[in-house]
């Protein structure tokens, strides 16, 4: 089946409306119902005389994804929506016909369908990177056009809710086709990060991704002391303030680089860490991710444990790259971000 990419406002302000009542909606030639216009072109034509500031690429644009929307999704097609104000994925399936509803008191947009979400908060950074390229659309309406997108959409989102029969990635072929031809206008900050992602996961997990957190913490004036590769009683890294690391606070790290989410488990363990370590608060560190139930439960350990997960692992690396060791700077050279927009190298 087709995997959709919808938009819900340019700045997400129809987000909760479209997660809150189950349906998706658009704007568009609000003034006639899709269903008036026997074909494309009338559409199109249509739109373009509505403005004076809309140039014919423009109408068609708005016009082909409309149509998209009336005509090609279909009932049980699965629906991605990125949102805008949290960096995670909303997941769901079609459920509904089109329906216009000309009255902007029943709904903010006049072009709907009706939705059921199977998920509203997947993290972004847990997908593959051509599935997170395809999100970076900027288009209302566009189309998934990857190997094995529904299946492998589905196998995140089974293992953000911690369901451990689907752990296995699924292959797939990368190529230039990863470029969407409908994906040309992207947000260009998501992407970039997205390519640095995936080089630290390509040159640091394992024992090696230890090293880098644990120079990124140094660089932020913590004193450590990593243990050597094997059982380490739940300790990865041990961090300190002050010179010698006896001044508050006192951090016990774990750091996770596997293929999977890191679940309560290795979470609770944590937990149970600190006081043997005689430390403040913990830091759970993974490049892959946190299941669900990780970080609902953080909510409630707030002030206690902290999650770097994808995103922060990033965020992290961009504020403390200059004070970084060389050899970490040459594995991931960010002098002119921009080379991440075209390379994998």
């Amino acid at each position: 089946m087709a995997v959709w990419i919808i938009r819900a406002g340019r700045m997400g302000e129809n987000e909760e409306f479209a997660l809150n009542e189950c349906v998706y909606s658009i704007g568009f030639s609000q003034e006639r119902s899709v269903a008036d216009f026997s074909d494309y072109e009338s559409l199109r034509d249509y739109i373009h005389r509505q403005s004076d500031e809309w140039s014919l690429q423009q109408a068609s644009s708005r016009a082909s994804q409309l149509w998209r929307f009336v005509h090609d999704m279909q009932i049980g097609e699965m629906i991605v929506l990125p949102r805008k104000r949290h960096r995670v994925i909303a997941v769901g399936r079609i459920t509904g016909n089109y329906v216009y509803n000309a009255d902007e008191s029943q709904a903010p947009l006049p072009h709907t369908r009706k939705v059921e979400w199977l998920i509203d908060d997947v993290p972004r950074a847990n997908f593959d990177q051509d599935l997170k390229h395809s999100f970076t659309s900027q288009l209302t309406v566009s189309q998934v056009r990857k190997d094995n997108a529904e299946t492998r959409i589905l196998q995140v989102v089974n293992a953000y809710l911690g369901d451990e029969q689907m752990t296995e990635p699924i292959p797939h072929v990368s190529s230039s086709e990863d470029l969407d031809d409908e994906a040309v206008e992207v947000n260009l900050e998501e992407t970039i990060n997205d390519r640095i992602l995936e080089r630290i996961r390509q040159r640091y997990h394992g024992h090696e991704l230890e090293t880098l957190v644990d120079e990124i913490l140094k660089s932020e004036g913590y004193a450590t002391l990593k243990t050597e590769a094997g059982p380490d009683g739940g300790a990865d890294i041990l961090a300190g303030s002050g010179a010698l690391g006896f001044d508050s606070p006192k951090l016990c790290v774990q750091v996770k680089s596997g293929a999977t989410n890191v679940g309560i488990g290795d979470y609770d363990r944590l937990q149970g860490t600190l006081d043997a370590f005689n430390a403040d608060y913990g830091l759970l560190v993974s490049s892959t991710g946190f299941t669900q139930v990780v970080i609902r439960e953080n909510r409630r350990r707030f002030f206690k444990i902290r999650l770097w997960g994808p995103d922060e692992l990033v965020q992290k690396l961009l504020e403390t790259y200059d004070r970084l060791p060389q050899s970490i700077r040459a594995n991931i050279p960010l002098e002119n971000r921009l080379v991440w927009m075209g390379s994998d190298e």
